[in-house]
């Protein structure tokens, strides 16, 4: 699987890295994954972390990190 579409029950998310809320620089592309979630808590927004050692939910104060928004299949 390599397109990003699920397969069985399994899900393929890119390690596609972030912009840099600062700079606008690409950063940690390969090494990284980022997504934005749905979610608002306050003024952070929730987003899902990942490389290969963890995976996690985090908060974020800054919106202007350039995550992908991933789209939700059925």
């Amino acid at each position: 699987m390599s397109n990003g579409i699920r397969y069985h029950t399994m899900v393929w998310y890119p390690a596609g890295g972030r912009r840099q809320n600062d700079s606008g620089q690409l950063g940690y592309n390969g090494n990284y994954g980022y997504c934005w979630s749905s979610t608002v808590k306050d003024v952070n927004i929730l987003y899902l972390g990942f490389n290969y050692e963890a995976i996690g939910f985090s908060r974020e104060n800054t919106r202007a990190h350039g995550f992908p928004v991933r789209c939700v299949q059925e």
